[in-house]
Parts: structure tokens; sequence; C-alpha cells
């Protein structure tokens, strides 16, 4: 919202979560429709940022009990139950389980509410004329490592994230060449023919163009250990550093023979 300076930029921008304890994926739907038909047919930039998946799972049915069958409905049980799990830090494989299936019957719900949003643009007539981007500000772990949740987590789980890129004309193909948020920006800008002024700032490249080995940086936003964890990747090593630094506070794990990152190298040579 505004209080992130997300409004920078935008001719118009909307708070859906004004007066309401929940924003629901489906709350975009409408909204959409109705930005879309003032556009008229001129072009236009429109940024939704859905919150699901994300914790608190509160998807209405028929997503909620979908892939578990203990929980039908948005109980009292139910909200008690998953934020036991969310804050736990000795969950059983049961709860595991649960919470894994929860993350998927929410995540369901998300690509659910994106369809209808697609939907709108055929509606439209002007589906084929539109560049569509899905990508997610982070992961998620859900027992991985021994850890649930986000924001702390710097293993694979914590920061990679889907990214789909869908352009009128050009023929999709999968890459799985390392990319970084920023090559989203980078990449809009060369395919419109616009200036991009943070060429030497950026670690942005064009999707179009993307190396096979890339040196990639990333930050936890925050730290149960009280200091700034930070991972450096520059395949087939990954760095995952709490500073200052320690003997006991770095890992490092080679991805190629070790993709999962259960194998911790530091202090072996």
């Amino acid at each position: 919202g505004k209080a992130y300076r997300l409004d920078r930029g935008f001719d118009e921008f909307r708070e859906l979560f004004e007066g309401k304890k929940q924003v629901l994926a489906e709350d975009f739907i409408e909204p959409f429709r109705e930005i879309i038909s003032q556009a008229q047919g001129k072009p236009f930039f429109v940024c939704l940022h859905i919150r699901e998946p994300h914790q608190d799972y509160l998807m209405p049915p028929p997503f909620l009990g979908c892939f578990q069958n203990r929980y039908a409905g948005q109980t009292e049980e139910y909200i008690k139950k998953m934020r036991e799990i969310l804050q736990s830090e000795r969950n059983s494989k049961e709860d595991l389980l649960l919470l894994q299936d929860l993350y998927d019957e929410n995540l369901l719900y998300a690509d659910s509410a994106v369809g209808r949003l697609l939907q709108i643009l055929e509606e439209k007539n002007i589906e084929r004329r539109t560049l569509k981007i899905i990508t997610a500000d982070h992961g998620e772990c859900l027992g991985e490592h021994g850890l649930v949740g986000h924001n702390v987590i710097l293993y694979r789980e914590g920061i990679h994230i889907p990214l789909i890129v869908n352009i009128p004309g050009v023929h999709p193909k999968v890459t799985d060449r390392p990319a970084v948020t920023s090559d989203i920006a980078a990449t809009l800008a060369d395919l419109f023919e616009l200036e991009f002024p943070y060429r030497t700032s950026s670690r942005g490249l064009n999707l179009f163009n993307l190396p096979n080995e890339r040196r990639r940086v990333c930050r936890a936003l925050s730290s149960t250990r009280g200091f700034p964890g930070y991972t450096v990747e520059h395949y087939p090593y990954k760095l995952i550093a709490y500073l200052p630094n320690a003997a006991e506070s770095s890992e490092l794990y080679n991805l190629q023979d070790d993709p999962q990152e259960n194998v911790n190298l530091e202090g072996h040579g």
C-alpha cells in the first residue's frame, strides 16, 4: 500500500484492504474489469498485488478442503490450528503435511482468480495483444530445513519464485538459466525500446539473453539471529552468511551435487 510508497508512478492507485479484515484474490476481479473497461482500447499498465498464496490461508470453499479433509470451513478451530503450526518450531510430520495441503489449496485459489483475470482480457478481445507477467516476492518454507515461513529464509525454498512471462507473438519456452526479479524491468525496457536509467545500478538483464552462469546476491528482510543475513550464489556454489561473519553463522552448498541444500560444506575444505 501507500505506506510502502508503492503508489509512486501510477496514475491511479487503489487500496482494496480499506475497511476489510482480509482482501481475497477474488476481490481483484471486478476492479480489474472496471479498469480494463475504462482503458477503452488505449495502452494500459496494471499491477495487481494479489496476496495469495500467503498465510493466513483463508481461502473460501471449495478450495478449502480440496486437498485435506480435516477442515472444510474457516472455523475458529481451523484458524487456531493453522496459526499454531505457523508459529511452532517443533511441528509434527502430520502437522507439516496439513500445512503443505493448506498452502496448495491457497495456491489453487490464487490460480483460479488469475484465470478469471485472464478471462476478462479474452472477453474484451485484447488477450492476444496484452503482455502478461506473473511472479512473486518470496517463496515459502513448509518444513524444509526444519523451518516454516518466509522473509528470513535464504534457502531455495525462500528465494526461488515463479516467473511466467507471456508475450504476444513470442513462442513460449522454459528456461532454467538463473534470473533475478530486476530482469523483468530490463526486459520490458528493451522490448518497448524505452530508456532504462538503472543499467549501472541494477543487476537486471534481458531475459532473452541470460548467461548460463551468474552471480546472484540476496538479503533476508529480517533475521531471527538479530543481524543481517545474505546469500551469494555463483554456480555451482552458494554461500549463506550472517554478519558479523563467524564459523557457526555461515553455510556453503554445492548446488550441482546438492540442489536441496542439505549438506553444509563450510569448514570441510
